[in-house]
């Protein structure tokens, strides 16, 4: 399910896009008319709904009156050797909210390829297709791909802990392929992760706060990476 306008332009630009819902008065902006043009360009099934239906199919209180069904591509995996270029391992991320941050800050910073450990959140739980602002449309997300795997690939696992070596200190040749591993907010990466990594890096603060938001840490330490 892909709620607004906005997230409903980047799934047909993916060309994702299956039908469309919306109410006869959520064309009222030059914008969302447009969509529509572009929806009927492409053939696109349109049904228009009432607001007890949109109620129903909308996951927000106060949505745009635009739903639409997109297909969650399938990614076909075989061995180690087939993963290549950078990745981020998302360790039992349960909060939605988070998650669709991440994923977020993972298509801003050019990655492509996402896999997430059994124990997170679904990534197209509506909450985290909204947090992720269309990044969905533009990586891969895997579900089904352990971190053993990318290790055997030979990359680099780079885990996120409080209190290691300071990110800005990393040594990374440029050809160097890597892993960054997050974890919870509340547990961190797990024993097994840890068993995995070949690097723990923490970001150094200065102020009072006793941690940072997994999403906001997931960005900085990206950043400092594709750096």
């Amino acid at each position: 399910m892909v709620e607004g306008v906005r997230l409903v332009e980047e799934a047909v630009k993916a060309e994702r896009v299956e039908s469309v819902f919306h109410c006869s008065d959520a064309l009222s902006s030059e914008r969302s008319t447009a969509l529509m043009t572009e929806l009927k360009m492409r053939d696109i099934p349109i049904m228009v709904i009432d607001e007890k239906e949109m109620e129903i199919l909308s996951d927000t209180v106060q949505n745009q009156r635009v739903v639409a069904l997109a297909t969650i591509p399938v990614h076909h995996y075989s061995q180690p050797a087939s993963l290549k270029d950078n990745w981020l391992y998302l360790d039992s991320v349960r909060d939605p909210g988070n998650l669709g941050s991440m994923l977020r800050a993972a298509d801003w910073f050019g990655l492509k390829n996402i896999t997430l450990s059994p124990a997170s959140a679904d990534p197209y739980n509506p909450k985290v297709v909204r947090g992720g602002m269309g990044a969905h449309f533009h990586l891969n997300v895997h579900i089904d791909i352990p971190l053993s795997d990318l290790k055997k690939s030979g990359k680099r696992i780079i885990a996120s802990v409080q209190d290691s070596t300071p990110i800005t200190e990393l040594d990374l040749k440029e050809s160097e392929e890597w892993c960054l591993v997050m974890g919870s907010e509340a547990d961190g990466i797990s024993e097994e992760s840890r068993s995995l990594a070949d690097q723990f890096v923490s970001i150094p603060g200065t102020g009072g706060a006793e941690s940072l938001n997994v999403a906001v840490a997931t960005g900085i330490l990206l950043y400092q990476l594709t750096n």
